[in-house]
């Protein structure tokens, strides 16, 4: 079942989560009852989005790190308020896990981005063709962020408070 943040198409992982996407309300998804006790709804859709984005961005660093012939040390999944990603001087990659709201080529292009920069530190000449011969649309992912990154926000919290007002006499 396709699903859209942001007015873009994904598919996400129901059979992951032990989701059956033929069930007769496939709105609801019951988390785990730990989950449920431990966090609220909007602290639960953050988890999962957390998880998601982990096993996209495994995904595209399997497929373009062996072309680059580089490997990251680790990679963590973030909370950055201003970096959509980072490498470290230690060869480590984090990623803002907001991304997975995003299309998917610009979450690839940020995925490239860093892993060039295991092998060129800078934003030369050089490490540009690099992303671009690895990573075609970058230009256009890179603006597709900044037009839209401050969209990529998830507080169910607020909007449900939201609801609620309007609901009210």
């Amino acid at each position: 079942m396709e699903q859209s943040l942001l007015a873009e198409s994904w598919n996400p992982s129901y059979a992951a989560l032990g989701f059956d996407p033929d069930d007769t309300d496939p709105l609801f998804l019951m988390p785990a009852v730990n989950e449920l006790v431990s966090t609220d709804a909007s602290g639960w859709l953050e988890n999962w989005l957390r998880r998601l984005a982990r096993e996209q961005i495994a995904h595209h660093i399997a497929l373009i790190g062996p072309r680059l012939q580089r490997a990251p040390g680790k990679v963590f999944v973030m909370d950055q308020r201003t970096k959509w990603g980072n490498c470290s001087a230690l060869g480590n990659l984090s990623f803002n896990w907001r991304l997975v709201m995003a299309p998917d080529d610009v979450l690839r292009y940020i995925v490239t981005h860093e892993l060039v920069h295991l092998a060129i530190p800078d934003h030369s000449t050089r490490f540009w063709l690099t992303v671009r011969s690895h990573c075609p649309g970058s230009e256009r992912a890179r603006q597709w962020l900044a037009a839209n990154g401050h969209r990529l926000t998830v507080d169910l919290a607020e909007r449900l408070a939201g609801e609620n007002a309007t609901d009210t006499p």
